[in-house]
């Protein structure tokens, strides 16, 4: 489970982020017992497709910037503080990482 790993060790400009983990149309509980062993919140969706897993995000966020990534992913701990960077622009209202980044082996 390395993007939860990663996710919940980023480092962020305010602080700890806020990690979610949106389990999307999961045939079993096994993510959710998986996420259970790091600082992360879990939420089922179970409404299968990316975007329902989106808004359900959108919906239950606490935080002020809401960052995506893929499940595999494996996040560098400065992830999130440079993702936020672009933001200091007030006309920035989105942004996106690099792409090509290491995903977890499985």
């Amino acid at each position: 489970m390395q993007t939860a790993d990663g996710a919940s060790s980023t480092k962020s400009v305010d602080g700890a982020p806020e990690a979610l983990v949106i389990d999307n149309n999961p045939s079993d509980d096994s993510t959710e017992e998986l996420v259970a062993r790091f600082p992360v919140r879990y939420c089922r969706e179970n409404r299968p497709g990316l975007n329902w897993g989106r808004a359900r995000a959108v919906r239950i966020v606490t935080s002020e910037l809401l960052l995506y990534t893929d499940d595999g992913v494996v996040l560098d701990r400065n992830w999130a503080a440079q993702m936020r960077v672009p933001f200091a622009d007030p006309h920035v209202s989105g942004a996106k990482g690099a792409g090509g980044g290491a995903h977890a082996r499985n």
